[in-house]
């Protein structure tokens, strides 16, 4: 990767759907294209969510109900297929969402 590449949504908080890790929230701190590698900080995975359809609108909108762990504050993902800037009312949203424990 060029080291001067930034992607637009470095620094903002994001919604990634990936191959294999699936859905993850956080802050973009980096992207690679070329090996569809993205690094997030104070992340969290959305394992199950109610109150959204599609991932755009839970990255508009946020969730109703669901599942979601705690914060980690890093991960690097591998196979990113999307990534979509959320929106301050669903940034909120998911960085409030209780922690769900088995």
């Amino acid at each position: 990767m060029s080291e001067t590449y930034s992607h637009p949504y470095t620094g903002k908080y994001v919604l990634t759907r990936s191959y294999a890790s699936g859905v993850r929230v956080g802050f973009l701190k980096s992207y690679d294209p070329e090996t569809r590698h993205a690094y997030l900080t104070e992340t969290r995975r959305l394992f199950y969510w109610e109150g959204a359809f599609t991932l755009d609108t839970v990255a508009m909108n946020g969730i109703k109900g669901g599942k979601m762990p705690m914060e980690i504050p890093e991960i690097m993902l591998s196979d990113v297929l999307e990534i979509i800037q959320c929106s301050e009312k669903a940034a909120k949203n998911l960085k409030n969402f209780p922690v769900h424990t088995p």
